[in-house]
Parts: structure tokens; sequence; C-alpha cells
């Protein structure tokens, strides 16, 4: 499997000549033995899992219609099932489109949208312990193969197997004699422990002697009623969700009771990652009684079949992929209203509105877009309006909450119909169906007497759920319905991120606030208690120290009541290290050279091990990095740039190298060293400036809090010089301050 994610960095151009370490990727030793090419990382053993692809791979791309564009995203396809095949039942979202016969198995290659001739895979996992994965064919829609027609290619497993021990023996023998070389590279091994990999090769009963105070009043508290778990970035959440989960089912199998648990996240990728923790964590086999799933999977899986359409394409393969689709064409119906229809209601709009319809800064139309996603799915949608007859005098007539979009007379609210039937028009006409849709389906099937007669055995005892805080109003109220019993308050236990805001995850905005916010009144969980994590593992002391400073420094910032931790008694329990270091510069340019020095320090040291990310905290300032990682490049070999979240997935599976992204986009992911650069410039002057400074501090925080050991700050005179937040921190001497080149 490591082996395969280098293969898919490096790319197919790999020389079949005898045995050969690859000169960029040492870990790697490819040999051909009887025809079959084997790629083997040094970690490999007898025992290890294989991928096997069966002919050539730059000749079946090629038959199948795949481009080199595409080659990319079909092998990071490939991995994600190989990684999900480790777990029974085999679950691949929905967009997949699984086609099962035996123990073969046919799925989409890469989203049907990016490749017209829409290549599947025939593939296999055979029946046994940790069984091999066997990609046997790409096919496309003009070269269609049944899986019942479909016949394997004879003799390729006996052989893959008779010369597996020789090929093992060839990759060390050729390890052993090869000269060890030193590289002026900054080419790190994202392991990984870099990313998300909270378990460390303990086990449960291993980290139930490491918790903290906190973590072990959450784990052990009887769950009688539901529970918010709360804390910061790097503070365990996710680890004591899956402790306390496992203990439930190991004390329900003790007094002979049999639960069923299930374990809600946002996304298939955070799904995949607590099904492995979780596995890697029991010390009693597979615990079957847990269920891990994305909020979407579990509707598709509940609703009945008659209840859907399978002429309707679902956007997205989970909420968070979702609804960054649906924001992307929100913000295209805007654009093109303003161009046309918007002379129709100028005249009488209320001038909120105009202000934020007419405004041209980005970040203004993306949160207005963002409300008007709320709007769609949690006011319209869940009210049951569609375009039609007496739909927009129904909507007229709706009441207002505080946390919907700020609508000042009817005029307004004629507006936000418009765009909301031209948006459901176009839905209509290309066949497709949001998940704000198919949430609001899936809780008027939830309140029906047929689920109240099927809960008691389809529901769960016991619910948890990650990132709690980007689930909207209408995705929490689901949660209630899934409990087994449909007479008590159910018992959900939630992790939040209390520095997190949902719309910053969800809409990248650069300056504006939205106005659509959930609210905590509908969750209707009954009595809910808190427990908060004030002790983080994740980052030194010194860092933790700054991180304080950059809450306290603004205590008047309204983050909401979700958000509020109590910093004075958050405490670290990694070692000590080095103070963050501040190097300010006279331009951009001369803080770019600053970055080269600083990276080039860091490799003539003991990098071999570290993992370091530049992260850019203004977005608007990313391109000029974007520019400068050419250069990084060449120096480094290998730098991967995040400049999307469709690159968020990806980063998981590549895992060498300097990683160079906005820092919104580094959420959830850690590294031995951060670099923090691109920040924006916050003075006097500036409109919006409240929020501004919020977002600078959300974002600043969010970079900083990536590092475990090491943090640089960069700024420049170009933008401001130094923040005041910061040099402050530095007065204070949390900071250790360096002036930089000055051009």
């Amino acid at each position: 499997m490591n082996s395969l994610r280098t293969f898919q960095i490096c790319g197919l151009q790999i020389s079949e000549a005898g045995t050969q370490i690859l000169d960029n990727h040492p870990e790697i030793v490819t040999t051909k033995i009887s025809g079959v090419t084997y790629l083997i990382h040094h970690q490999d053993t007898l025992e290890s899992r294989r991928v096997v692809f069966a002919g050539d791979l730059p000749e079946t791309f090629h038959a199948a219609g795949v481009s080199p564009t595409h080659e990319q995203q079909v092998l990071e396809r490939v991995i994600a099932f190989v990684e999900r095949s480790q777990h029974t039942p085999l679950l691949l979202p929905s967009q997949w489109s699984q086609y099962k016969h035996n123990d073969f198995i046919a799925f989409f290659a890469c989203r049907r949208d990016l490749i017209i001739d829409a290549p599947r895979w025939i593939a296999q996992v055979p029946t046994g312990l940790d069984p091999d994965v066997y990609m046997w064919l790409l096919t496309s829609s003009s070269k269609k193969v049944t899986l019942e027609d479909f016949a394997p290619v004879p003799g390729l497993q006996m052989s893959v197997e008779q010369n597996w021990a020789t090929a093992v023996d060839m990759m060390k023998t050729a390890r052993a004699s090869a000269k060890p070389t030193v590289q002026d590279v900054a080419e790190m091994d994202l392991t990984s422990s870099a990313f998300s990999d909270v378990v460390q090769d303990l086990s449960y009963s291993g980290w139930m002697t490491r918790i903290t105070g906190q973590q072990h009043t959450f784990i052990h508290q009887p769950p009688n009623h539901s529970i918010r778990l709360r804390g910061p970035a790097g503070s365990g959440k996710t680890l004591t969700l899956v402790l306390k989960a496992i203990r439930e089912v190991v004390e329900a199998r003790e007094r002979g009771e049999s639960i069923q648990v299930l374990f809600v996240t946002h996304s298939w990728a955070l799904a995949a990652e607590v099904d492995d923790n979780i596995r890697r964590l029991s010390e009693w086999g597979p615990l079957d009684e847990i269920t891990v799933l994305p909020l979407l999977a579990v509707a598709e899986d509940l609703l009945p079949a008659e209840r859907w359409d399978s002429g309707l394409t679902l956007i997205g393969e989970d909420s968070y992929s979702g609804k960054m689709a649906q924001l992307d064409e929100i913000e295209e119906i805007i654009d093109n209203f303003k161009r046309g229809d918007w002379i129709t209601f100028s005249d009488d709009v209320g001038p909120g509105l105009r202000e934020r319809l007419l405004s041209s800064d980005e970040a203004d139309l993306r949160a207005f877009a963002w409300d008007c996603l709320i709007e769609f799915g949690c006011v319209l949608g869940a009210d049951g309006i569609f375009p039609g007859m007496n739909s927009e005098a129904r909507y007229l007539k709706l009441s207002r909450d505080p946390w919907m979009i700020p609508l000042e007379n009817d005029i307004d609210r004629k507006l936000i119909y418009h765009l909301y039937e031209t948006y459901i028009t176009q839905l209509l006409e290309s066949g497709r169906l949001t998940s704000d849709q198919l949430v609001n389906d899936f809780l008027n099937y939830l309140e029906t007497f047929m689920w109240n007669v099927r809960r008691g055995k389809q529901g769960y005892d016991l619910i948890f759920v990650d990132e709690f805080h980007l689930f909207n109003v209408q995705e929490r109220q689901l949660l209630r319905y899934l409990a087994r019993s449909a007479s008590a308050y159910p018992r959900i236990l939630m992790a939040l991120d209390p520095r997190q805001s949902p719309w910053e995850v969800y809409t990248e905005f650069n300056g504006a606030t939205p106005s659509s916010t959930p609210s905590k009144s509908d969750d209707e969980f009954g009595t809910v208690s808190s427990v908060d994590l004030p002790t983080v593992h994740r980052f030194s002391p010194e860092i933790l120290d700054l991180v304080k400073h950059l809450h306290w420094e603004f205590p008047n910032l309204d983050l909401g009541s979700n958000w509020d931790v109590d910093f004075t008694h958050v405490n670290s329990s990694a070692e000590h290290g080095a103070l963050p270091k501040l190097i300010r510069s006279g331009s951009q340019q001369a803080e770019i050279v600053e970055i080269y020095q600083a990276l080039r320090a860091l490799r003539n040291g003991d990098s071999n091990r570290w993992q370091v990310a530049l992260a850019i905290v203004h977005p608007d300032q990313f391109l000029a990095y974007k520019n400068v990682a050419d250069g990084l490049q060449s120096a480094t070999k290998k730098v991967t740039i995040i400049e999307s979240r469709e690159d968020i997935e990806v980063l998981q599976y590549r895992r060498r190298g300097l990683v160079i992204g906005p820092a919104e986009y580094l959420a959830g992911l850690q590294f031995d060293a951060v670099f923090v650069a691109g920040l924006p410039e916050i003075g006097n002057g500036q409109a919006n400036q409240s929020y501004r400074r919020r977002q600078f501090l959300s974002l600043l925080y969010l970079a900083v809090t990536r590092a475990s050991r090491d943090v640089h700050i960069f700024v420049n005179d170009d933008h401001g010089g130094v923040p005041e937040v910061l040099a402050k921190a530095k007065d204070q001497e949390l900071l250790d301050y360096i002036e930089g080149s000055q051009v």
C-alpha cells in the first residue's frame, strides 16, 4: 500500500529494467519476475497486503480513455478503494455506483463528469485474512464487461504469490548494497501520524492509561443523556469519542447486552479514518456493533427504495463535498441574476440586501451564497416549498427566526424565492439532487409512523457525532430520530471544535459575516452536559502560550457561545520546544527569500523525519506563494500544492515533500514545522474590521496549531509589518523576533 501511494505520486513512468531503487523515492525498489513487475516498499514483509494491477497501466488507461490529466484522480480512487476494502462490510460512496458479484466488484474509476467514457474498475477482494486486492480491468462505456461474464487473467494470482518471497529478498539485497546518499532537498516523508494518526500504535488499554482527567470524565460518564465534548485543536476529541464508543460496546458485552452504536461524520475521509482507528484500538477483534458513516450515507442506507428516484444523481459524495458543490452553483446563479433579472427588483429591494448583492467584495458574495444555501435547504426545502402554484405566497407567510438571513420586506423575500426557483429548475433539468434535499426527504421519512415501527430494529442505542459544528439545522435534527427509543431523549455524544466556525470551513469568504447560524434550541436533545478538554497533546507548551495569547488578545470578539473555551486552564502535555519565531522583512519578495533560507536551515538539520507546511493566512495572497512553488519544486524535488477543497482528501495519500496551501485547507492535519506567511494588513480605515480581525485571528490560530514542534511566522512591511497582536506577543517574549532581509 505504501508503494502504491508513492507510485501515485511519482507517476506511471517506472523502468522495468532489472532490480533498482527509484532515484527520487529510495524507499521503493522495483523488480520484474516472470512478467510481473513488483514495487516494494522498504517496510513491506512477506505478510504485507498487495495491490495487483493486471496489465500495463499506461496502456490500460489509454484504452479506457483516461488521459494523463486524470491519471492521478483514477489512482487516488484506487487507493481509497483499497483503504475501504480492509473493513467489512465494504462500504463505498453511492456515487461510485458499485455492483457486486461473488467477490468481484465494479465501480466508477473517478468522478463521472471528468471522463466522457466513464471508466469503471473491475476489482476483486478475495475472502480471507487481510486479502490482496486485484484491479483486473478498466472498462469504458463503449467497451462494457459484466461481472457475470468477466474472467480474470489465469495464473496471475499464483504467479504473484509464488514469486513474492523472491521479490522481497531482492528488495532487501538491493537496499543493503546501495550506497547511502545525502540529497540537498527538502523532501520529507509525511507519515500517517503527520495527518491524523491519533492512535500512535497504542491499543485501547494503552490509551486508557494516558488520557487526561477530562477525557477520563467523559469516557467514564454514564451515557444517560447527551453530552457535548469541547476542546481546541489537538486536544484529542476524536480519539476520546472513539475510546468512549469502544468502552460502551465492551461494557454492554460484559452485561450480556447487544447494542448498536452509530458514529457519524460529515465526510467519507473522516469516516474511513475513524473506522481504522477503532480497528487498531480494539483488543476484542472486530466491533461490529459500531457503524461509522457520513450522515448522508446514513440517509441513503435507511431511506426506503420507494422514496428514491433512480433517475436523479446526488450532488457530492457526502455533506462536505455536497455543500461545496452547491455553493459554487448558487454563486453562479447570483452572478447571472445580477446581470439580468436584478433590474426587476432593484427599485424596491431593502438597503441591506441591496448592499450585499451589489458589493464588489467577493467575500460578501460568498457569504450571501452561504445564506442562500441555508435558506434553500433549511427554510424553503424544509417547509416543503417547491416552485409551483401558491409556492411564493406560502414562503412570504413563513415566520422568520433569528438564525435566518435578514429580509426586510416582501420584495426581499420574492428576490430570494426567485433565486431558489432558478436553482430548483436547474437541478430538475439536469436530473440532480442536493444533499440538503436528501436530508429533508430523509427527515420527512423519519417522522412517519413507518419509521417509528422500524426504529426499534434499525435505530441506534448510542449516537456519536464528530465535527458537530459542521452540521446545519436540518442535519442536527436528523440525529434525534436515529435513536432506537422513541419515548426518551436520544443519547448523543458530540465533539466540536470551539475555535472553528462552520461557515469559514465551507465558504472560504474573506471579510463578511453570513447571517445564517444554527440555533441550539433546535437540537432537541434534552438534558445536555458539556465536558471541556483543556489539555492539548499535539503542540509544545511554547506554541500553546502563543495560542493562548491569540485568544486572550481579542476577548470581545463574538465567536458564539459554542466557541467559549476557558484558556486559563488549558495546558500542554507535550515536551518543551523552541519559542515560535517571528521574522520581519522589508518586502514580500524579501520575505520569500527568508522562507527559502529557513527551509534550507531546516534541511541541514535533522529533517529526515520532519513534515513541513507553508500555511498562507490570507487567501488573496496565495497566488504569490503558489508561484514561488515552481522554484521550490526544482530545489526540493517535491512540493504539494493544496489550492482547492478537492485536494484535501488527496493530501492523505501524498506523504512526501513540502505542503503549501491556504491555512483553512490544512484543518485536521499535523506537521512538525509550520511556516506561516501571507498575513493580511490589519489596521485602521478598513471596512468590516471587526470581522476581518476575527477571521485573521481564527486562521492564524488554525495555522499555528498545525505545528507540533516548530513555528515560523513571516511578516513584511508591504502588508503592514507586524500585526499588533504579534507585536504584543513579542513584547511578552512569546516570540523570538528576527529582523529579516529588507530588500
